[in-house]
């Protein structure tokens, strides 16, 4: 089924003759004017009803690589340059750019957790595109919105109402941890099923730019009737769900009727402390709005910044704002599915935000030692295996918990409400999405021109986006509040920064332009980072000519039973990654904290090198075919997504490799 858009499409039209013809670029402009408008014109009505409660202030130091986290308690603090400030507010609207980001308020009753997310929603969505429920122990049933009861021959039969499904953007819950675990679950995961086995995914239709079937001209097309927006119900964006909660009873004795969230549910959400401002907000509470004109008040607001974004205002002949937001009230579902698509804005994190990810989830882990014996076990026995390249890939240092800094990192560790899990690392990544995204957007928002600047913005996720992510999510693990959780980021960041720095140092790190520079650590240098240099520097090795004449053909025709031949581009890939290997063992110096690294870094180099080793043949054909580096990259990451899909390869390789390989 579909529907056609006729504001998405005269925006697109009057785009169009400004001479964006390229439809990905006339899609990427249109998408970030929706979604400037959306965000300016949110926070411009929102303002007016409720006041901010303030709750991280998050501050990259770029000189020595550094992170500050602060908790501000409600509390506003006087703008500081590289600081962002982050709003329960800034958390619910970054959240409705990401997909499945679950938000939890915790906190006492009456300090504004269902307000501030009832007052947004009631801003950016029409009454029928979002529910409130208010929980109660006599009311637990979250699937309410969507599920109608019916009598049939004198039985109760619960079924789903299909235009619901269909129709609702977000939910939000009151005191959800009395909810039935499994109904919030399924919503959570934007599928509901009833006992009768009825099922149905939740969630706007989604806007696509589409060719049309014929060539007929229309009004509502775009280009001549070539192009043309429509809603597409066979992908949805997903249903935001958020939800607020009084603190267990176990932890705070006045409320002896709540009882704790489900670990399966606090495993999907990012839990957030909501503290009690009234002290900072004070009297200002007293000249908030108190009407409900918000949504009104935001389509006016959201059509004249839209108009803006597109260098159409003032057109009032051909696309006047009195028109567009008459019209605009009855397209609002479909610009909010538009612009908040998580598709549209998701970031990949470049290779150094990956592996800093990793060194963060390899301290964090309960399991430290455990994880370093077993890195260093696999080092052992790769070096046994590839013994024939004369290569020492050993690794002999061990690690001393006693010292301070190690008993630092395990007290905080151990004072974790529940260990770390795998979800945390994908909750830690969406996280880092959406500071990516808000500090982004906030920066396009306060320049002349907000629609290039944000186009040209950097659409990737940084260490920086990496450590302000995870410093939330294991803030919310914490149990203990005193010890701070960013002693142990700030130890990683600057372990893997200087770790980073003297291998680049070391390989003669060279920029795109082939000119050697300074081993400085580059923070949006997507090229920057341990396994890519080492990857990039082993394929250019292979590159390398071998010896010629006679010995050089004598030399290339001697072979083993298995691997390389002698002197061949994969053997030269080899011997590469045994020199990465020889910087490693040296950058750890008397640092603890920096031995974990090493020792993975190093067990997953050797790993590379084994799958060179048993995948030789495959290699060396891709390394014949393919001379130049770049093209012989390529060839080299299609190898091994290939392999990944068959049932041959060793689980150690699927595993390890695609955090070196980058695939």
């Amino acid at each position: 089924m579909t529907q056609t858009l006729p504001t998405l499409n005269r925006i697109t039209d009057a785009l169009q003759k400004q001479g964006n013809s390229n439809q990905r670029d006339l899609e990427k402009r249109m998408h970030a004017c929706a979604m400037l408008a959306l965000v300016s014109a949110a926070h411009s009505v929102a303002n007016e009803y409720i006041v901010p409660t303030p709750l991280y202030r998050l501050e990259y130091n770029p000189d020595d690589n550094t992170l500050q986290f602060e908790e501000l308690n409600g509390r506003a603090k006087v703008p500081r340059k590289n600081a962002i400030d982050v709003t329960m507010l800034d958390m619910i609207i970054a959240s409705m750019f990401r997909d499945k980001l679950s938000l939890k308020f915790e906190g006492i009753t009456g300090i504004g957790k269902t307000h501030t997310a009832e007052m947004l929603l009631k801003t950016v969505l029409h009454p029928s595109n979002y529910c409130i429920i208010r929980l109660s122990s006599a009311m637990t049933n979250v699937q309410q919105p969507y599920v109608e009861g019916l009598v049939e021959n004198g039985v109760l039969k619960l079924k789903l109402k299909k235009d619901a499904l269909d129709k609702i953007a977000a939910l939000f819950i009151d005191e959800e941890n009395r909810g039935d675990t499994n109904q919030v679950l399924q919503l959570k995961d934007g599928k509901i099923s009833l006992s009768s086995g009825e099922t149905g995914y939740l969630g706007l239709p989604i806007p696509r730019l589409m060719q049309n079937k014929t060539n007929t001209p229309s009004t509502n097309t775009t280009n001549s009737g070539t192009l043309s927006w429509q809603l597409d119900y066979s992908e949805k964006r997903p249903l935001l769900v958020a939800s607020a909660q009084n603190p267990s009873g176990a932890i705070d004795s006045k409320y002896t009727g709540t009882r704790g969230t489900d670990a399966a549910v606090k495993n999907r959400d990012v839990e957030i402390k909501v503290p009690n401002a009234v002290g900072a907000l004070g009297a200002t509470l007293l000249r908030v709005r108190t009407n409900n004109s918000q949504h009104e008040a935001f389509l006016e607001r959201f059509t004249y910044a839209l108009n803006k974004y597109a260098g159409i205002s003032g057109h009032e002949n051909e696309l006047g704002n009195t028109v567009l937001e008459d019209e605009i009230k009855k397209d609002s579902s479909a610009w909010f599915a538009f612009g908040t698509d998580p598709k549209r804005t998701y970031r990949q994190e470049i290779r150094s935000a990956t592996e800093l990810l990793d060194v963060l989830c390899l301290l964090f882990s309960q399991n430290l030692d455990t994880e370093f014996k077993h890195d260093s076990q696999t080092i052992q026995s790769w070096h046994e295996e590839l013994l024939q390249y004369k290569i020492d890939f050993r690794y002999s240092s061990t690690l001393d918990l006693s010292t301070k800094e190690m008993e630092k990192i395990r007290k905080i560790v151990g004072g974790f409400s529940e260990q770390e899990v795998t979800r945390d690392i994908i909750k830690a990544k969406k996280l880092a999405d959406a500071f990516s995204l808000l500090r982004n957007v906030k920066t396009a928002l306060a320049q002349p021109k907000p629609v290039e600047s944000l186009l040209n913005s950097p659409s990737y996720i940084t260490v920086q986006d990496v450590a302000c992510g995870y410093a939330i999510m294991v803030r919310d693990k914490q149990v203990n509040k005193e010890d701070d959780p960013v002693i142990v980021i700030n130890k990683a960041l600057t372990d893997y920064v200087q770790i980073a720095e003297t291998f680049a140092k070391e390989l003669t790190y060279k920029n795109a332009d082939d000119a050697t520079v300074s081993s400085t650590f580059k923070i949006n240098d997507p090229r920057y980072s341990i396994y890519g240099l080492a990857l990039a520097n082993a394929i250019r090795s292979s590159c390398e000519q071998s010896g010629t004449g006679i010995v050089g053909a004598i030399t290339n025709a001697i072979t083993t039973s298995f691997g390389a031949k002698k002197d061949s581009p994969t053997e030269k890939f080899i011997q590469s990654l045994g020199k990465s290997v020889a910087i490693l063992k040296r950058v750890e110096g008397a640092s603890e904290s920096k031995k974990p690294i090493a020792a993975r870094c190093i067990s997953d180099l050797t790993t590379l090198a084994g799958f060179v080793h048993q995948y030789n043949s495959h290699v060396e054909k891709i390394f014949e075919k393919d001379k130049n580096p770049n093209q012989r990259l390529e060839g080299f990451q299609n190898l091994y997504r290939n392999m990944k899909q068959t049932s041959s390869i060793h689980p150690i390789y699927l595993q390890r490799l695609s955090r070196v390989i980058g695939v």
